[in-house]
């Protein structure tokens, strides 16, 4: 599951807090599962009896219902510098593992601190597209996707595996990874399984 907000969204959420025990303990609560996928966590953040950021007013429609981007602590949002390629039946474990490669592969340390990922599942205010089922956010999505790509100018694609890879068998990711070597997007995949990354 993919899809873009047609407003560009003035904050991202932070490599720090995606590798956050706030994060960890957060999906794991809501899900009841020791490492949901992030599918898990769709049912436990926006369709549970008590969604998160239900009685928040979202910043671009106004209306109550905020993007998860919108819900958590300032420090942890900001202008992205890098859009985030992946797909939501990954769990919070794989993510969070090629995250970490791509963290140790930064020549200085500290720039990590600086990351800030354009990433759908917080980008998106999933109220409109799951919880409504609106098509606000979903349509358009070639346009709104190379638009956010170019501005954002880089790229970080999580692959799950080496060999037949789940990545490479959606349709959307492929198109992804063609539009950045269209474009000449600075790009990077991570094997948490080969524990490597690598510059494309």
């Amino acid at each position: 599951m993919t899809c873009f907000c047609r407003q560009t969204l003035p904050s991202q959420v932070s490599l720090g807090y995606l590798l956050s025990l706030d994060f960890e303990q957060l999906a794991t609560q809501r899900t009841g599962k020791e490492n949901p996928s992030f599918v898990d966590m769709k049912t436990g953040f926006w369709l549970s009896e008590d969604p998160i950021g239900a009685n928040v007013f979202c910043p671009r429609d106004g209306r109550p219902g905020c993007a998860l981007v919108d819900w958590i602590a300032p420090d942890d949002r900001r202008e992205q510098t890098h859009f985030l390629s992946w797909t939501w039946k990954y769990t919070l474990a794989e993510v969070a593992s090629a995250l970490k490669m791509f963290q140790q592969s930064m020549e200085d340390p500290h720039a990590a601190s600086g990351v800030f990922f354009f990433m759908c599942f917080f980008t998106n205010n999933q109220f409109r597209i799951i919880v409504e089922e609106s098509s606000t956010g979903s349509d358009n999505l070639e346009t709104v996707f190379e638009g956010n790509l170019r501005r954002i100018g880089r790229m970080v694609a999580i692959l799950d595996t080496w060999d037949r890879p789940l990545y490479l068998s959606r349709i959307w990711t492929v198109y992804e990874q063609f539009v950045a070597s269209t474009l000449q997007i600075q790009a990077r995949k991570g094997w948490w399984g080969d524990h490597c990354l690598h510059k494309i």
